[in-house]
This record gives C-alpha cells, sequence and structure tokens, in this order.
C-alpha cells in the first residue's frame, strides 16, 4: 500500500516537471506558444491565469489568440471551398 502510494506521488511530481518544462519552453516556440493558449481556453482559464502560469504579458496572449483565429478562420474557408 505504501508502495503504490509513493509511485503515485513520483507520477504526480513528473506530470508536474513535464508541464514546467513544456511551459518554459513555450517562451522560445511561437507554435508551442499557441498551442499551450489554446488548451488554456478549452479549459476556460482566465486571462489573469494564463499570465501567471505563462508568465507573459496580456498582448502576447491577444496576439496568440489573433493567430489562433485567424488560423481557425483559414480552415473553415478551405472547408467551405471544398
Amino acid at each position: 500500500m505504501r508502495e503504490q502510494i509513493d509511485l503515485e506521488i513520483l507520477e504526480k511530481a513528473k506530470q508536474a516537471e513535464r508541464k514546467l518544462k513544456r511551459l518554459k519552453m513555450a517562451k522560445y516556440s511561437q507554435d508551442l506558444f499557441d498551442e499551450i493558449i489554446e488548451e488554456m481556453m478549452r479549459e476556460k482559464k482566465t486571462l489573469m491565469e494564463m499570465m501567471a502560469e505563462l508568465d507573459c504579458d496580456e498582448e502576447a496572449i491577444y496576439s496568440a489568440q489573433t493567430r489562433i483565429a485567424k488560423r481557425q478562420q483559414a480552415k473553415n474557408v478551405e472547408k467551405m471551398l471544398k
């Protein structure tokens, strides 16, 4: 029983570490940043939560949301033309 609990704690710690590494890497990759913003939007996180997790300003988030919207719009137009 104790061993199982220890393994669960270790797994949670590994997941948290992966998430933190991914958030750090988002500063260097616009695509990854946009992907994370998109996930946060699906989770209905507030602007303040996004800013805190990603350690960025409002402008960066708004820019990412604009890029995401443009990509989605392009996909929708492409789909309609088919």
